[in-house]
């Protein structure tokens, strides 16, 4: 048996496995099984159903973004090694969570505010065309939010500043503290 085939098989015997490529994407039961929307995923996903685990629904009650969306910001940001409420505050901040939000005189789009002319081949690598797309929009701006964190040695004060102004000039930014300051908030609420 091949070595995908038997790492898919493997992972059958758990649950309901939607993979893209060779990234998990969620696990359910059939019992549980859900729809995935076919705008959601910038790749084709491959369905197995299989008996025996169960769903973990993980989202932020505070932020006005529905389920489906926040499970995937959650799993594209930990599969980054970045921490959700991050991005969730980075996404308030950036857009007031408006997925149709266009900023910057036309040139900034969706939630994470993304500038195409900056993004092209990243766009193209990680399959996403359509930055008003949420599910596209996220991934393109969690993976340059990846590559900052590693250009700042995890830095992520440093990485939120180059986020928002280019690069880091040596001052952590207001943009920067207020969004650590929105993340802790979304971890520990009151």
């Amino acid at each position: 048996m091949k070595p995908i085939k038997q790492l898919l098989l493997a992972l059958a015997i758990g649950g309901v496995i939607f993979a893209t490529g060779f990234t998990l994407v969620g696990i359910g039961t059939a019992r549980e099984k859900k729809e995935v929307p076919e705008h959601k995923a910038p790749t084709p996903a491959i369905v197995m159903v299989c008996e025996a685990a169960t769903v973990e629904e993980r989202y932020f009650e505070a932020v006005p973004l529905d389920k489906a969306l926040q499970d995937y910001i959650i799993r594209e940001s930990e599969s980054k090694g970045i921490e959700p409420a991050i991005v969730m505050a980075m996404i308030d901040r950036e857009s007031k969570y408006k997925a149709d939000t266009i900023g910057d005189n036309g040139n900034s789009f969706g939630l994470m505010q993304i500038q195409p002319k900056w993004h092209k081949e990243r766009m193209e690598r990680l399959g996403c065309t359509d930055l008003l797309d949420p599910y596209h929009n996220v991934r393109v701006g969690i993976d340059f939010l990846a590559e900052l964190r590693d250009r700042y040695d995890g830095d992520m004060a440093k990485a939120l500043t180059a986020y928002n102004q280019g690069f880091y000039k040596g001052t952590v930014t207001e943009y920067a503290e207020a969004v650590l300051k929105g993340a802790s908030e979304l971890e520990n609420p009151r």
